[in-house]
């Protein structure tokens, strides 16, 4: 495959004539913040002058942060955030600088915006409010975060609100509702956030409750002989339900939801635990499988630590719907 210097900027970087890229291997980044600046150039020099290809700095759910790349063009104000941590991760494992921003402009290629976001109408409270949802988040580990913006205390996590700006299959942009919008642009209460919310998370990420039983027969359909193990260790098993939503993406938020509450106690009989595995997903186990809080505590408690990354935790207790209350406690 020949190849050929592009003469625009420093001779560092070439163009193959399938339009990839390769760079010399004498290229070496130290750090997360060199490997993003070396990114960046590398981009920018591939795209050209039309584009503007910028790194910003994005604090993420529990004070994590990630370093982003954002291509905008010169026809839209919208683009998405290309996060490059995990790039970096598999740049120390050996990949090269090429190859990742190949595989960077793909996926900018495939999620681009190609038109205008007008903004202004998230300034009007009438055409935005029945785009606001919620999530839950850790209160504690958020702190800092929500000294700016609304939200409603639920035991040690807190349900935060945000604009549903797009939403395609499982795709979704948003942002997040801070104090300006609710008081100096909206003058809406956090009551009015929380009951529009609440209807309209349900509207576009639905709940799903499934067994765990069901979803591993369902990831190992083609696997004849794990599918009779696991018909063996039926009788066994904890009885464990994941709750999410449809594109588990923030489902954890299904624990605000009574109606799913109640139908699940109806059909397992009774109370159940709940386990918060991620700010995506949480578990029902019944109370009459008969484990101790003791050791689902240490369970979550494993699980945080040596699984779980640190964007997506969500708390370290168990919580009990009591059915005869209709209410969930936390233990």
């Amino acid at each position: 495959m020949k190849a050929f210097v592009n003469q625009t900027k420093q001779k560092e970087t070439y163009i193959t004539n399938d339009g990839s890229l390769l760079l010399p291997t004498n290229k070496v980044a130290d750090s997360i913040k060199t490997f993003a600046e070396l990114v960046q150039r590398t981009v920018e020099m591939y795209l050209g002058e039309q584009y503007q290809v910028k790194l910003q700095t994005v604090t993420k759910n529990n004070g994590v942060q990630r370093i982003g790349l954002i291509v905008l063009d010169n026809q839209t104000n919208i683009a998405p955030t290309i996060y490059l941590n995990r790039y970096f991760e598999d740049y120390k494992k050996g990949k090269r600088i090429a190859d990742i921003c190949n595989s960077i402009l793909s996926v900018y290629q495939a999620h681009r915006v190609t038109q205008d976001l007008d903004m202004t109408c998230l300034y009007q409270f009438e055409k935005v409010k029945q785009r606001i949802c919620y999530k839950v988040i850790h209160a504690e580990k958020n702190k800092e975060l929500l000294k700016e913006i609304p939200y409603v205390p639920f035991h040690d996590l807190a349900i935060v609100f945000y604009i549903l700006v797009f939403k395609e299959d499982e795709e979704y942009g948003s942002i997040t509702i801070s104090h300006k919008f609710q008081k100096e642009l909206w003058n809406v209460t956090t009551e009015t956030l929380y009951e529009l919310a609440s209807v309209n998370t349900k509207k576009y990420f639905p709940s799903k409750v499934s067994s765990m039983e069901s979803l591993m027969k369902e990831f190992f359909a083609e696997d004849t002989a794990v599918l009779e193990e696991l018909e063996m260790d039926t009788e066994t098993n904890m009885p464990l339900y994941v709750a999410t939503n449809q594109v588990k993406l923030y489902g954890a938020n299904i624990m605000l939801d009574a109606e799913v509450l109640k139908q699940f106690a109806v059909q397992v009989k009774g109370d159940f635990y709940i386990i918060p595995s991620s700010v995506h997903e949480v578990l029902f186990v019944p109370v009459y499988a008969g484990i101790e809080t003791e050791e689902l505590n240490h369970m979550i408690k494993d699980v945080n630590e040596t699984v779980l990354s640190d964007e997506e935790f969500l708390s370290n207790h168990v919580y009990y719907y009591d059915s005869s209350l209709e209410q969930v406690k936390m233990i």
